[in-house]
């Protein structure tokens, strides 16, 4: 959102407090809130703190609104007296700090999601007290990210493209060509040649020896003198001529390497788009696979044998075990669409939700096992599919269903709506179970 929660809360005097400390203690607390459900072993109360955030008519003796307004007191010690001088309701407060941090944890895709996956389905069972607006805004825009997020994850590669590269440019330094210096052979020659006795007049010379007959003496100092000269001079330049090959032999290393360094994460982007499209083939592979099989891997038998409650269930649990949690919006519809194929327009009749409770008593053993994993043992706000579980397996009752999600008594539900709200909520614990 634009601004902040609690900016759109005082704009639109949810909370009618104008004092700057004030202002800053709810968002020290929101801080407190935020970095305490950032803790994995804390994000599975992310689920909680959404659904009280959520309802305006929270009950102030809710866990979650306990916890939370201690938060508050520790940075506003005056918190209660202060709000009732402003005739407002301390939940307000405590749902603007809960919803601040929330919406500040949405920067994680994954936290997204779990709030995203809780909230869209339930919202619109609470009574906003004309908070709808902001309410609304808040998890729509929640929404679009994980959508974005979903469908670059689920996107087919159609075009491959790489970003512009630079063509590679070789810089090649002047190669010096070796000369040996004639002046320096020369003397060389001299020395060996010439006796030292006549160096002066003949410009050079270090020979003991005379070049007469028999003396080989003079011949083999010549020999010597020489081939240590011209071995020096010639040495000196093929070293010269050499370090020039060297450099051009860097330069052309240095211009490959920056070349290879530049490629590589073109390279590395064109093989995660191959990747993440086959990769997206598959998945969407996989649903239309289900979809005509129309078989529970969890119970190991058809959909179409299965009564019409157990097959809402069982095939969102079936979908969720199937689906990576962050999906496009499509795949709710997929859903639908698939319980449609057994069911027919049946799965659109709204029916009233006490009269799904009363027929989970049809459940076998094995079926009441679908949601086990899903218990959590709060007793504050819980997910819907929590609460089923809790029936299921005896530890809650069909009234408490009512008293821990929220819903009214008199909620309608269709089988449809059911599966998928199913679905979302076993997305969220997915995620929030997450290691």
């Amino acid at each position: 959102m634009g601004n902040s929660i609690l900016q759109s809360f005082l704009d639109n005097q949810f909370i009618k407090t104008d004092e700057i400390s004030h202002i800053e203690s709810l968002k020290k607390a929101s801080g407190a809130v935020q970095r305490m459900l950032e803790q994995k072993k804390n994000r599975l109360k992310i689920i909680s703190y959404t659904l009280v955030a959520l309802d305006p008519t929270i009950s102030d003796d809710d866990p979650v609104v306990i916890e939370v307004e201690e938060v508050i007191i520790k940075q506003w010690p005056a918190f209660r007296n202060s709000v009732v001088k402003t005739k407002d309701t301390p939940i307000t407060y405590i749902q603007a700090v809960i919803l601040e941090a929330l919406n500040n944890l949405s920067k994680d895709i994954n936290l997204a999601a779990i709030i995203w996956h809780t909230g869209c389905n339930i919202v619109s069972h609470y009574k906003q007290a004309g908070q709808e607006e902001v309410i609304t805004n808040f998890l729509l825009e929640i929404g679009r990210k994980v959508e974005e997020a979903a469908r670059k994850s689920w996107g087919l590669l159609e075009n491959v493209q790489i970003g512009n590269i630079d063509p590679i440019e070789l810089t090649l330094p002047k190669v010096n060509i070796g000369k040996v210096n004639e002046d320096e052979l020369k003397g060389h020659l001299l020395a060996a040649a010439v006796h030292l006795g006549w160096a002066a007049q003949a410009g050079g010379g270090e020979n003991p020896h005379h070049h007469g007959t028999a003396n080989h003496h003079w011949p083999q100092f010549l020999a010597e003198r020489a081939a240590k000269g011209l071995s020096e001079e010639i040495n000196a330049a093929l070293t010269s001529q050499n370090k020039s090959l060297i450099s051009i032999s860097n330069s052309i290393k240095e211009s490959l390497e920056t070349y290879f360094s530049n490629l590589k994460p073109h390279l590395e982007e064109l093989s995660s788009s191959i990747l993440q499209s086959s990769q997206s083939i598959n998945k969407r592979s996989d649903l239309l696979w289900w979809k005509q099989a129309l078989y529970s891997p969890k119970l190991d038998t058809g959909y179409r044998t299965l009564d019409s409650l157990i097959l809402a269930v069982v095939m969102a649990v079936d979908l969720a075990d199937s689906v990576s949690p962050i999906y496009p919006k499509s795949v709710d519809f997929f859903l639908e669409e698939t319980l449609h194929d057994v069911l027919g327009d049946k799965i659109e009749k709204n029916i009233v939700l006490t009269e799904l409770l009363e027929k989970l008593h049809l459940f076998s053993d094995a079926e009441k096992l679908l949601l086990d994993k899903l218990y959590y043992e709060s007793e504050s706000r819980k997910s819907l599919a929590v609460c089923i579980s809790g029936v299921l397996n005896g530890e809650m009752t069909a009234d408490e269903v009512f008293k821990y999600t929220g819903i009214d008594k008199s909620a309608k539900m269709s089988l449809a709506k059911l599966t998928v709200w199913l679905f979302h909520d076993l997305q969220a614990n997915t995620l929030a179970n997450a290691k």
